[in-house]
């Protein structure tokens, strides 16, 4: 990721996860539900804001966004919480994410969504 300025930072992310796909085709004249869970490869151009730190502390809110895609289709994903910067060049991240993916089958669109707890860890350089 590259530091804009104190509260803006862009980057490139790339992540391999499952995603829970659900959808509905014709095969030989009949109706025919598939599900999936597939492990899909995916990257993004991200976007964070940093807001102000809370109060005196190294805790600062911040929001980020992603758009990108995967080997299935193209894939958004928003996250929101806290970042931890103790003294020198380490951050702590925690929050919430939320991710869709769309995907074809059969010309017709498809999503598949999900909401999970994001963690990580930052060295600034």
């Amino acid at each position: 990721m590259y530091q804009l300025s104190p509260s803006h930072v862009i980057g490139v992310e790339v992540g391999s996860e499952s995603f829970p796909m659900s959808f509905e085709g014709i095969r030989n004249g009949q109706l025919i539900r598939y599900e999936q869970q597939p492990v899909s490869t995916w990257a993004g151009i991200t976007y964070r804001h940093s807001f102000a730190p809370i109060g005196n502390t190294a805790f600062t809110p911040f929001a980020q966004g992603l758009i990108g895609g995967s080997q299935f289709g193209p894939l958004g994903r928003v996250a929101g919480g806290i970042q931890y910067s103790p003294s020198g060049p380490l951050t702590f991240i925690l929050g919430i994410e939320g991710s869709t993916m769309a995907y074809t089958f059969q010309n017709a669109w498809f999503t598949s969504s999900k909401v999970g707890l994001t963690y990580g860890m930052a060295v600034k350089f």
